[in-house]
């Protein structure tokens, strides 16, 4: 649900905030340091901070599900509250306060949002995904929240959507897609002292970084079925999956160029650096 609701939001600040996507990244990231500092573009970001379930929500009947010869019940979704801390990022203050004063715009617009963005999956629960602008003082983000970012505060808005959860759907994508495995040996002071590998001063030897992404269009949507191979390696492509995702497995740190090729289109290379926050791949 996560992925393809950030789908959504994507597309509908780009198509409805007539933003373009060339020029301007829609990230769902955390707000780091190091993350603003690697930005290449102006970037709005939404940042899910905090979930929780709306009790509003909680004596909803269930739902009946019906065939030509069978009716069975299910339990109706539960509504849960997504939370996001929405703020532009650009190195001219003023593109920030013009990209945060037209997401305000788009937000404020769509109570709900709009039928037509939406997944297939999400469409047939027929359950509208209700959205609100948080008042000031009822939540993040404080300028304590900003320093614990480690960057400048800015202006943010705080964003809730309250989207179904269905516990009975099976869920067959990997829940990690990156990771690092890290192996360490003892300090030698430790080794001297007969002490073994102690965590905070074991030292690292070696270490490798478990890749997996998503492969987007330029307004967001994920790509199925696209070819994602590491250039100058002899290996067979991996195939997204119909949520776009990929996973190449462990890879050194360090430099990584990706072959990236739709169906029926030229193949594209693709830049990462390991390790990074996020391995999402956005094509043409």
């Amino acid at each position: 649900m996560l992925a393809t609701l950030h789908t959504t939001l994507r597309r509908m600040l780009y198509e409805r905030g007539k933003i373009d996507p060339g020029q301007v990244d829609v990230q769902f990231a955390r707000p780091t340091r190091a993350w603003a500092d690697a930005l290449t573009a102006p970037t709005i970001n939404l940042y899910l901070y905090e979930i929780e379930e709306n009790p509003d929500f909680r004596n909803v009947r269930p739902r009946v599900v019906k065939t030509s010869t069978t009716a069975s019940t299910h339990m109706a979704p539960a509504r849960i509250d997504l939370r996001y801390i929405v703020a532009a990022f650009s190195s001219n203050i003023e593109d920030e306060q013009l990209l945060i004063w037209r997401t305000l715009a788009v937000l404020l617009k769509h109570p709900a949002l709009p039928t037509e963005l939406l997944a297939d999956e999400v469409r047939a629960l027929d359950i509208s995904l209700l959205t609100k602008i948080t008042r000031l003082g009822e939540g993040p983000p404080s300028l304590d929240t900003w320093q614990a970012f480690e960057v400048p505060p800015r202006p943010a808005v705080l964003y809730t959507v309250t989207a179904p959860l269905d516990p009975e759907l099976v869920i067959d994508a990997p829940l990690v897609l990156t990771g690092t495995t890290r192996f360490v040996r003892s300090s030698p002071e430790d080794e001297a002292a007969g002490i073994g590998i102690m965590r905070d001063r074991a030292i690292v030897v070696a270490s490798s970084v478990h890749v997996g992404g998503v492969v987007r269009d330029r307004q967001g949507a994920p790509l199925t079925g696209v070819a994602v191979s590491i250039e100058g390696r002899a290996m067979d492509p991996v195939i997204t999956s119909q949520e776009g995702r990929f996973i190449l497995g462990s890879q050194q740190p360090g430099q990584l160029v990706l072959r990236v090729v739709r169906p029926g289109a030229e193949s594209t290379l693709v830049s990462l650096v390991i390790p990074s926050e996020t391995y999402d791949v956005v094509v043409d």
